[in-house]
């Protein structure tokens, strides 16, 4: 055991309610069977100490020695990047797993150790054309400018879709391996009970949101979207939080939608599953996907999706679901009346979601990764 191989994790924080810190941390219980990982990261919530630190090879260690995440803890990774290139030095590859890492400690320790297998494990960055606030466009291009430079030093670049495989190839000119993503089919199932204690459903056609409330995910494109409807006896739930909350709580009143759409706000990942169960179908409009992981949470829960032609979402929603013009709200009313009204339609992408889940698990995303990282380190 002396000589087991170590991994870095390079990461921005493991958060509750975030798909990628889920995605991190149970990355990192596949690959600790086989290997000791130490997980870099400026902020570690109290939700994921028990899921991380009871783990025999697992090991969190903060940028700054202290846990936090402000500007001044950016800047000290920058004026003060030493401490930290050592400690991933010490390891037999880092992996980064954000799209925010500490540039000027990698990029030391890659130059001080050549021999360093550096892999990117990247789920991708918003464009910057998206953002409405001139701060957040300048902070995303400032991301793809640093993502620019530090893809040229990794070794390898791993991600989850064919889509984000042209995308990088297209920012940074670098080749890319794609491992498809996969979902929990434990977590999300038919089997999950449909009881919900908020807003009783009262047999409506129920559509479901999950995702944060952020302008390029454009919610208020689905809102307007329900309101075109006209139909009393189809419901909306939005899941999730962010900027865009109260903007589109007023939205909301201003067209007389709030007994048709509900704002659940962030709920737990043990919560999760009833939604997806109790809706009919999952919606989303957003501009930007690397892969969408609430299609293939929808497809385990047994339920279609509808998803605009755009980014990744219409190669991960395959033959489970409808896919409407993206600048359209009357295709998108289009679609949501046929899933609504066509009984048949919805039995084949019920049938069809369902075997997507089956082919498309979490466990063989890891495996695969695990397999790869052992021929980079000739570990059999």
């Amino acid at each position: 055991m002396n000589n087991i191989k170590k991994i870095g994790f390079v990461t921005t924080q493991l958060v509750p309610f975030d798909a990628v810190s889920n995605y991190i941390c149970m990355l990192a219980k596949q690959l600790g069977k086989s290997f000791s990982v130490s997980i870099f990261t400026f902020t570690l919530r109290d939700y994921f100490v028990g899921e991380i630190l009871s783990q025999r090879n697992i090991a969190v260690s903060f940028y700054a020695n202290t846990q936090g995440h402000t500007l001044w803890h950016e800047i000290k990774t920058i004026i003060f990047p030493f401490n930290l290139s050592r400690e991933l030095m010490k390891n037999d590859l880092v992996l980064i797993l954000t799209e925010r890492p500490p540039f000027v400690p990698i990029l030391l320790a890659k130059i001080l150790k050549p021999t360093l297998p550096l892999v990117w494990d990247f789920h991708g960055i918003t464009p910057p054309g998206y953002n409405r606030v001139t701060r957040r466009y300048f902070i995303e291009w400032l991301r793809v400018a640093i993502a620019k430079q530090l893809m040229k030093y990794c070794d390898f670049c791993i991600v989850h879709s064919n889509f984000m495989k042209t995308e990088v190839q297209r920012l940074f000119g670098v080749d890319s391996v794609v491992f498809p993503l996969g979902v929990d089919s434990i977590r999300f199932s038919p089997d999950v009970s449909r009881k919900l204690e908020e807003n009783s459903l009262h047999d409506r056609f129920t559509l479901l949101y999950v995702g944060r409330l952020v302008p390029h995910k454009r919610v208020d494109f689905i809102i307007r979207a329900i309101a075109m409807l006209e139909d009393p006896s189809v419901n909306l739930f939005i899941v999730g939080s962010g900027p865009e909350r109260q903007k589109l709580g007023n939205l909301v009143k201003s067209l007389s939608l709030t007994d048709h759409v509900f704002f659940i706000g962030a709920i737990s990942d043990e919560e999760l599953p009833a939604f997806y169960n109790a809706s009919d179908a999952f919606v989303t409009a957003s501009q930007h996907e690397g892969v969408c992981l609430p299609i293939l949470e929808s497809f385990a829960s047994g339920k279609p999706v509808i998803v605009p032609d755009t980014a990744a979402m219409p190669e991960t929603a395959e033959n489970g679901g409808l896919v409407y013009n993206p600048n359209s709200v009357a295709d998108l009313v289009s679609k949501i009346r046929l899933l609504k009204n066509d009984k048949d339609i919805r039995f084949t992408l019920e049938k069809n979601a369902l075997e997507i889940a089956a082919r498309k698990s979490i466990g063989k995303t890891f495996l695969e990764i695990d397999f790869f990282v052992k021929g980079l380190l000739n570990v059999d």
